[in-house]
């Protein structure tokens, strides 16, 4: 299991957090055209030091189906081990 450290999340307007079961996988285009339209925001974003560990957790996940993995994968950055 990963830890977020206390306090590095103050920047988003509400802490919760995320156990993930399933993936959904979203059509970048899409995201895209709902920021533009202001149907999609964000309150935040989290550092890259903390994406390299959600890299960590979803390629050993043992929840997500590979496919599922793989997707995650190529839109997190790489390890930087």
């Amino acid at each position: 299991m990963v830890r977020i450290p206390a306090g590095a999340t103050t920047f988003l307007r509400v802490e919760s957090i995320i156990q993930c079961f399933s993936l959904e996988s979203l059509s970048v285009t899409d995201l895209c055209v709902g920021f533009e339209q202001g149907l999609v925001t964000n309150a935040g974003k989290l550092p890259v030091r903390y994406l390299h560990k959600v890299r960590e957790v979803v390629v050993e996940s043992r929840l997500l189906s590979q496919q599922d993995i793989e997707r995650a994968v190529r839109v997190l950055p790489a390890g930087t081990k």
